[in-house]
Order: C-alpha cells, then sequence, then structure tokens
C-alpha cells in the first residue's frame, strides 16, 4: 500500500516539477540569470573535503563542539540565538524557508548577516528584495522550485534547484553542491510530537511558533503526519542521490527518527587532531 502512495505521489510530483520547468525555462531563467550564475563560484569549492551540517535539534547538547574549531561548518535558520553560535563559527549559513524573508520576520534575517564575519549565506531566492547590496555581497541565491522524487534530485545551485520541506536536506544539497565528499550532520533530531524544540532553549520566538504549531496540528493532524511522511521519503531521496555522486552523508545522532543515513560517532572522528 505504502509503495503504491508512494508512486503516485512520485508521479504527481513529476507532474508538478514539468510545470515548474516550464516555468523557469520560459519566464524565470532570464530574470533570474544573472544571480544564479553567481552561484558558480560554490561549485566544487571544497571538493574532496569533509563538512558538518549543525541543525538545531537540542540533541546537539551532548557534544564538544570546540572541535569544530578547524572544520569547515554549515548552520542554518535561528542557529545565531544559541550560544553554540560562537562556539562553531560557520563558514556557511542556510535558509530556505520562504516565510522567514516575511516582512514580520526579515529583521532576524539582518540580525543573522550583521553579527557573521566571513560568512557566505544562502538563501532563498524570496530574499533578493529584502537585503540591502551590501548584504547581498556574501550571500546567494537559490531558485528553489523542483520537488524531489524518487527519479531525481537536482543539486545544480545555478538552475533551478530541489526544494525541500525540512533546511537540513537544504544544507545537505549545498554541502553536495559545493564537492564536500564526507558529510556530518549535528542535531537532526527530528521526532513527531515533541514540537520545534532547538538547542537555543525557550525564548520568546520558539514559544511562539511551538504555539502556532500546536494549535495547527490540534487542528490539523492529517497535514502535520503528511509532512512528516514527505520529510521521511526526501530524506531517503537526498540520501540516495549522494550515494549515486560518491558522496558520503552521516547522521552523527543515534537517537534521530532519521534513518536515511549511515551513523557516525562523534568523538572517534578527532581521534587524529
Amino acid at each position: 500500500m505504502f509503495r503504491l502512495i508512494e508512486k503516485w505521489d512520485n508521479i504527481a510530483w513529476l507532474i508538478y516539477n514539468l510545470l515548474a520547468m516550464l516555468k523557469y525555462i520560459f519566464v524565470d531563467k532570464f530574470k533570474y540569470k544573472k544571480i544564479l550564475k553567481k552561484n558558480t563560484a560554490l561549485k566544487d569549492i571544497h571538493k574532496g573535503e569533509r563538512c558538518f551540517i549543525v541543525l538545531n535539534g537540542p540533541s546537539i547538547k551532548n557534544l564538544d563542539l570546540s572541535k569544530l574549531k578547524t572544520e569547515k561548518t554549515i548552520c542554518s535558520n535561528y542557529f545565531y540565538l544559541s550560544d553554540y553560535y560562537d562556539v562553531v563559527q560557520p563558514n556557511y549559513y542556510c535558509i530556505c524557508d520562504s516565510d522567514t524573508f516575511n516582512d514580520d520576520r526579515i529583521y532576524q534575517v539582518h540580525e543573522i548577516i550583521k553579527k557573521g564575519k566571513d560568512i557566505k549565506y544562502i538563501f532563498n531566492k524570496k530574499a533578493m528584495s529584502k537585503l540591502t547590496n551590501e548584504e547581498k555581497e556574501n550571500t546567494y541565491f537559490v531558485y528553489g522550485m523542483h520537488m524531489p522524487t524518487l527519479f531525481r534530485v537536482r543539486d545544480n545551485l545555478a538552475s533551478i534547484s530541489s526544494s525541500f520541506i525540512n533546511v537540513g536536506m537544504f544544507c545537505m544539497l549545498c554541502a553536495m553542491y559545493m564537492g564536500f565528499q564526507d558529510i556530518y550532520v549535528l542535531g537532526n533530531d527530528f521526532a513527531p510530537g515533541a514540537g520545534l524544540t532547538h538547542c537555543y532553549g525557550k525564548t520568546e520566538l520558539e514559544e511562539k511558533v511551538n504555539k502556532v504549531y500546536q494549535e495547527n496540528n490540534r487542528v490539523n493532524l492529517c497535514t502535520f503526519y503528511w509532512c512528516y511522511y514527505l520529510a521521511h521519503l526526501q530524506n531517503f531521496y537526498i540520501a540516495r542521490a549522494a550515494k549515486k555522486r560518491g558522496v558520503n552523508i552521516y547522521n552523527v545522532n543515534k537517537e534521530s527518527y532519521i534513518r536515511s543515513f549511515e551513523f557516525a560517532d562523534y568523538d572517534e572522528l578527532f581521534t587524529d587532531n
């Protein structure tokens, strides 16, 4: 039954992707051509290297993140609120959720950029009209209008690329495009019913978002579990795409509900340091 549902799901997304591709080719390609060309500077920039994607799950509290000071790191969303931000000192910062760039939340994006030093930002294309020219200097914009399927994940950031339901997978896509050979994912907890718990503790923002999250799920539980199901599928799709490209993705949290990737022991990764 589930395989049948997945098959028809993928057929539906193929139709969506065809329409998205036509829109890109005949309309948006000309509009975004220059801005997407800038992304080619990221292509294979770290070919053969390893990186650490530090997501916002509370499990990272159990790790000695100071070990990352000489590593290439990617962070996302509101990680800048965490006390761990200055410890990690990310090289790259990713945000793919277009709602983050709405007028009532864009001030936080400005704060993220203001706080960062020598960081490259990879944002949803919606951010283009919301940032100053100075903020755009170290920022790359992604045209993520393709839905990943069993058949294909588009990882070319200089063209129409895949969009995911979870920012963690977007970070993995960016890491693959930049040529990283071994990708280690921290804080990818993702447990149903746990709410939006994060490593940075109870902030006003988190309490507000959690309240909306819980209220929406009481009203529309089906939507919540459909999104949860879709997120798991997309994790398998990107794991499969990485394997085809000879890229290794590891989940550092063995308690994570994500089972698409091999697990890695965090401390053992630094035994030679």
